[in-house]
């Protein structure tokens, strides 16, 4: 189960909890959004990854994933390799 905040123009998902002991805890008083509870499992990516279509959640075909993290003390290392290299020539 999956309680649900929405955006009701938009589909956008503004919020969603999927603790049953939880449920109604969601806030309610936002005049543009609505709280459904769905017989679903907690999406594996973000809010704005999905979106709820009136019945059942759906891909966001607008999303763009975010960048992996980069290791910037590796790289650091390595240019500092690299300018010791050139250093010594």
């Amino acid at each position: 189960m999956l309680e649900l905040r929405y955006v009701k123009a938009t589909g956008a998902v503004t919020g969603w909890c999927g603790d049953p002991e939880q449920f109604g805890n969601l806030d309610r008083g936002r005049a543009a959004e609505d709280v459904v509870t769905l017989v679903a499992d907690i999406p594996g990516g973000s809010l704005e990854s999905v979106w709820y279509d009136g019945s059942k959640l759906v891909p966001n075909p607008d999303y763009v994933p975010p960048s992996p993290a980069r290791d910037l003390a590796a790289k650091i290392n390595g240019l500092d390799n690299r300018l010791d290299k050139l250093e010594k020539k």
